[in-house]
C-alpha cells in the first residue's frame, strides 16, 4: 500500500478532548498509516494536540483545504451528514468511501423530536438529502454491524444502486457495503500513577463500588433510569458511586443535551446527588479515559427503546470491553448483546428499573458473575482490535475502485440550507439577534 494517499474527512474537532466520530477517525487513520500510506484528516481544531501519530497529519475543514486535498490523494473516506456541507466532495473525480458506522439520521430524530416542528421538519429533511446523496454517490459504505450493513443495504437499493448486474456478480453485495466496527486500541486500559477518582474526587472513596458512565449523554439515553436503580440499591450497598464521566461534549458547536438534567433531577429528587450519583464536568482527554475506566468495577449504559437503538453501535461498551469492566446495560443493540453472549453484561429491558438494579446487584456482589464478565469483556476486546477491525478500509485504500458515477449534491445543499435558515429564525424569535449571532458562530467551520 506504500505510496497511496487517504482523506479523511471528519466533521468533530480533532484535539486532546475528542468525541466517537473524531476517535473513529484517528484510530482508522493510524492503522492505514502503518501501512505505509500517506493519510490526511480534514477537520476542526479542538482543544490540545490530538494523538495523530506518525503519516497522519490534520489540515481544516472547509471548502477550500477539501478542494485542494481532493486533487492529491487517490481516494477519500467521508463522516456521515458532511456531503450535503461540502458538495466537493460529492463532484471529486476519486473513490470515495463513506462511513455510516453512525446512523445520524436515527439520532436527529431522537435529538430533535421535541423541537419547533419547523426546526425538526428542516433538520430531518437536510439529514435525509444528506443520506441519499452519500448512498448515491459513495463508491463503497462502512458500517459497524450486519445489522447496520441490513439498514444501508436497503437505502443502496432505494437509490437503485443494487442492480441485477450487481447482484450477479457479487452475490453478497460485499463490495458495496462493508462491515467495519469501532474498535478498541492495542492493550488495556491501565491506572494511572496517581488515582483521578479514588480518594480524589469528594465523596468516592478507596474502597467504594464505581458504576462508571463513559461517554456523552445524549439525548437517546436514559441515564436517569440508572440514577434511578442506583437509588433502589443505595440503602442495600451504601457505598455505591454511579459516576457519569464528563456531562458536556467537547465539539462547543453543540447544544449540551438534555439527559445531563435528566439525570441530575432524578439524583437530585432522590437524595443521593454528590452522595451516590456525581456528574463530572467537562470531558475527560482521549488518552486519559482508560485511567477513569480502570478505577471503575461496572460500566454502566442505558437507552430508550428507540430505532437508534437497534441500529446503534454503541462505543462506551467498548471502552468496558477495553477496561474489561462488567457491564450493565439496557439490551436491544448489537454491542450490548455480543457482550452478554460473551458472558460480559447483565441485560435489562429498557424502562426497567428494578431489572437494571438487579443487574448491578449482580456485578457489584457475586465475585464468580464479575470475574466472568471480565472474561467475557476482554474476549470481546480482543476481536474488535483497531489492527482488526480496520481491515476492510486497509485493503480498500490498497485498490480503491470507482463504481458510482457523480451525481449532483444540490438537494442536500438545498436541505442544508433550509435547515439553518429555520434554526436561524427560530433562535432570532425567541432569543433575539444575539443569540443568532453566537450561534452561527459556533456552527462556522473551525480551522
Amino acid at each position: 500500500m506504500t505510496g497511496r494517499r487517504l482523506l479523511v474527512v471528519c466533521g468533530e474537532p480533532l484535539g486532546a478532548r475528542m468525541a466517537g466520530p473524531a476517535i473513529r477517525a484517528v484510530e482508522l487513520a493510524r492503522v492505514v498509516a502503518a501501512g505505509g500510506a500517506e493519510v490526511t484528516i480534514a477537520a476542526p481544531a479542538g482543544e490540545g494536540a490530538p494523538p495523530l501519530g506518525g503519516g497522519v497529519s490534520r489540515v481544516p475543514l472547509s471548502a477550500a483545504s477539501l478542494r485542494r486535498e481532493l486533487k492529491q490523494v487517490d481516494s477519500v473516506l467521508c463522516g456521515a451528514n458532511l456531503m450535503g456541507r461540502f458538495p466537493v466532495i460529492a463532484r471529486a473525480d476519486v473513490p470515495v468511501a463513506v462511513d455510516l458506522y453512525d446512523p445520524v439520521l436515527l439520532e436527529a430524530a431522537e435529538l430533535y423530536r421535541d423541537a419547533p416542528p419547523a426546526v425538526a421538519g428542516a433538520t430531518l429533511a437536510a439529514a435525509a438529502a444528506n443520506l441519499r446523496l452519500e448512498v448515491a454517490r459513495a463508491d463503497v459504505l462502512f458500517c459497524a454491524s450486519e445489522r447496520q450493513r441490513e439498514l444501508w443495504l436497503g437505502a443502496l437499493r432505494a437509490a437503485s444502486r443494487l442492480t441485477i448486474e450487481a447482484y450477479r456478480d457479487d452475490p453478497s453485495l460485499g463490495d458495496l457495503c462493508r462491515v467495519m466496527p469501532f474498535g478498541v486500541p492495542e492493550g488495556w486500559a491501565t491506572r494511572a500513577a496517581a488515582p483521578v477518582l479514588r480518594g480524589v474526587h469528594p465523596g468516592i472513596g478507596p474502597d467504594d463500588v464505581v458504576a462508571i458512565w463513559g461517554g456523552g449523554l445524549h439525548e437517546w439515553f436514559a441515564p436517569e433510569l440508572v440514577v434511578e436503580a442506583t437509588a433502589q440499591l443505595a440503602a442495600e450497598l451504601p457505598a455505591l458511586r454511579l459516576v457519569f464521566r464528563g456531562s458536556a461534549p467537547p465539539n462547543r458547536a453543540l447544544q449540551p443535551h438534555g439527559a445531563a438534567d435528566r439525570a441530575r433531577a432524578a439524583a437530585e429528587a432522590a437524595g443521593i446527588l454528590d452522595r451516590n450519583v456525581f456528574l463530572l464536568e467537562g470531558w475527560v482527554p482521549y488518552e486519559r479515559r482508560g485511567a477513569y475506566l480502570a478505577e471503575a468495577d461496572i460500566g454502566v449504559s442505558a437507552h430508550r427503546d428507540t430505532a437508534e437503538t437497534r441500529y446503534a453501535w454503541r462505543t462506551r461498551l467498548l471502552d468496558y470491553a477495553w477496561a474489561r469492566l462488567p457491564v450493565a446495560a439496557t439490551s436491544g443493540d448489537a454491542l450490548s448483546e455480543r457482550l452478554a453472549a460473551a458472558g460480559a453484561a447483565e441485560l435489562a429491558a429498557p424502562g426497567d428499573v428494578a431489572g437494571f438494579a438487579a443487574a448491578m446487584r449482580a456485578l457489584a456482589t457475586d465475585a464468580a458473575r464479575r470475574q466472568r464478565a471480565v472474561d467475557g469483556a476482554a474476549a470481546v476486546a480482543e476481536e474488535l482490535r483497531w489492527p482488526r477491525v480496520a481491515a476492510p478500509l486497509v485493503d480498500w485504500v490498497a485498490r480503491p475502485t470507482r463504481t458510482a458515477d457523480a451525481v449532483s449534491p444540490l438537494a442536500a445543499g438545498a436541505g442544508q440550507l433550509r435547515m439553518y435558515a429555520a434554526k436561524g429564525w427560530h433562535t432570532l424569535r425567541e432569543e433575539g439577534p444575539a443569540a443568532t449571532v453566537r450561534r452561527a458562530g459556533r456552527y462556522r467551520d473551525r480551522a
